[in-house]
């Protein structure tokens, strides 16, 4: 569903795996609960799509020559790259 460097492969296999066994348990048909299922799912599938998508474009499209940047620009972009995390280099 989303591009291996979200880093959620195993650990969306489980809550998806989770999620549908509750959903199974739970419905009174195996219709509903894979109908009830499909729709959380699509609803979790909005919430991450931006955030992967972000990370496509910051870490794969627009990724620069890291090397070649001075510190401070290195955290700027690091900071854009991931919203919400403090993220700096040491020494600055």
């Amino acid at each position: 569903m989303f591009p291996p460097f979200t880093g959620n492969g195993v650990l969306n296999a489980v809550a998806n795996a989770t999620s549908l066994a509750d959903a199974l348990a739970d419905a009174p048909a195996v219709d509903d609960a894979l109908r009830w299922w499909s729709q959380a799912q699509l609803q979790v599938a909005a919430q991450v799509t931006p955030m992967a998508e972000h990370g496509e474009r910051s870490q794969v499209f627009d990724m620069p020559d890291l090397a070649t940047m001075p510190t401070v620009s290195t955290n700027d972009w690091m900071s854009s790259a991931y919203p919400g995390f403090v993220l700096t280099l040491p020494g600055v």
